[in-house]
Order: structure tokens, then C-alpha cells, then sequence
């Protein structure tokens, strides 16, 4: 991330590219991998195909080029993450939702024998789900994900409790 900051304060890129002969990479492939590392594949390729990065091309992109590609890339991870959130809130027990309440009843569960304390704990474990599938650049979450999580947070959550069973 230095690197490529370092890099966008420079006028021209014509020091990024490198000898294809060198590392097999021109600037072009270098920026994508670059963003591929940082975001992922898929805004990678996106940003790419938007702005028409092409491997191959012997011209060094410009910086106002690099600028709107990361603006890109950063909105499209700000966008994935707002569909995560709201997500997270259709299958939110603390807010007793629609996907909470269907996956109670899946299991043939009453969603009102949950405290608010065991709803809490359950959207807290489902967060950390959702944390740990960014991490691994798996968002957005689909909704039959998140509602598998759910019912396996449920199913812990009702095996704990003695009159549930």
C-alpha cells in the first residue's frame, strides 16, 4: 500500500513499468495484481475491464488513471459492505426479523423463548461470521449463507437452554 502510494504522488507511472523481459509483468498487469491484493478478484477484474487495463499495453497508466481505479474499487467495497449490512439485519435476532423468525420456525423453535441478552449474542456471532467472510474476501454474504449461520447460532443457542429440548 506504501508502494502504491508512493506511486499515485508521481506525475507520470513510466517508472512502474518494469522490462516484461524482468518480471514478466507490465505496469498494467502490475496495478491489477495490485488491486486484486488489496480489494478483490472480482472488483479487480471490474475496475480493469471499466477502465480498460489490459495486460499487454506498453503505455504506463496515468495517474488521474490509478486515482478514479482505486475510487472504484473503494466504492465497490463500500457497496459490498452495505449489502452485507443489510443482510446482517434481515437475519438479525436482537431486531427479532422476518429471517430470524422463519429460521426459528424451521426448526420448530419459538422465537420468543430467546432473552434479549441470547438475541444480543446471537447477532454477535453472526457479525463475527460476517467479519471473518470479508477477511477472506467472500462478501457479500448470500442470504442462504447468513440464514445457515443463523440456524446453526439457534441450534447452539437452544441446546444450552434445559426446557428447549
Amino acid at each position: 500500500m506504501i508502494a502504491l502510494l508512493i506511486f499515485l504522488q508521481e506525475k507520470t507511472c513510466s517508472w512502474f513499468s518494469g522490462s516484461k523481459d524482468d518480471n514478466n509483468m507490465d505496469s498494467n498487469c502490475a496495478f491489477a495484481d495490485i488491486l486484486r491484493r488489496i480489494y478483490s478478484r472480482d472488483i479487480q477484474q471490474a475496475v480493469a475491464r471499466e477502465l480498460g487495463l489490459q495486460s499487454g499495453n506498453d503505455q504506463s497508466p496515468e495517474r488521474h488513471m490509478l486515482l478514479r481505479a482505486i475510487a472504484m474499487a473503494e466504492a465497490s467495497r463500500k457497496a459490498l459492505r452495505g449489502v452485507d449490512f443489510m443482510t446482517q439485519l434481515m437475519f438479525s435476532a436482537a431486531a427479532r426479523s422476518a429471517g430470524f423468525t422463519h429460521a426459528c420456525h424451521a426448526l420448530g423453535l419459538s422465537p420468543q423463548a430467546l432473552s434479549a441478552p441470547q438475541r444480543a449474542a446471537i447477532d454477535a456471532c453472526m457479525a463475527q461470521r460476517f467479519i471473518q467472510a470479508a477477511r477472506r474476501r467472500a462478501s457479500p454474504v448470500a442470504p442462504w449463507r447468513a440464514q445457515q449461520w443463523l440456524l446453526a447460532e439457534l441450534m447452539a443457542v437452544y441446546a444450552q437452554i434445559p426446557d428447549a429440548h
